[in-house]
């Protein structure tokens, strides 16, 4: 249930955000994707991801939707690491990762399974639970 609760502050956010007079114009143009990986190697990990289309960028909306999935990561599902990447050509991305608590490990990554990962490399960011 917090799960949804999370998804649900976050799309009532964009919801804010897009000036839509009416749940269905809402509908019809969401763009933006939020994600929750569980890495079945590393027992105690998680990786989380988004994407939100132009209209949204530079709102606060990634750091907004970040913290939430973040605080679930953290506090409901206790993971004691979170880790992140993102495309070395978008370096907002990055900054939005730094707000929420995460470091560069300074790890470059090429991820093809992700669209242009075969050409861009990613910057590996982790978040720490428990801080040495």
């Amino acid at each position: 249930m917090q799960y949804e609760n999370t998804f649900k502050a976050i799309d009532q956010i964009l919801w804010k955000e897009s000036g839509c007079s009416s749940e269905l114009d809402y509908l019809e143009q969401k763009s933006w994707l939020l994600f929750l990986k569980y890495l079945d190697d590393l027992e105690n990990d998680c990786e989380v991801g988004y994407w939100v289309g132009k209209p949204y960028w530079n709102k606060g909306i990634c750091t907004e939707a970040l913290q939430l999935l973040l605080d679930y990561c953290v506090n409901t599902m206790h993971f004691e690491n979170v880790w992140a990447d993102y495309f070395t050509g978008n370096p907002a991305s990055g900054r939005v990762m730094q707000k929420c608590g995460f470091h560069d490990t300074g790890k470059l990554h090429r991820c093809n399974n992700l669209v242009g990962g075969d050409k861009d490399m990613v910057h590996i960011y982790k978040h720490d639970r428990i801080k040495c």
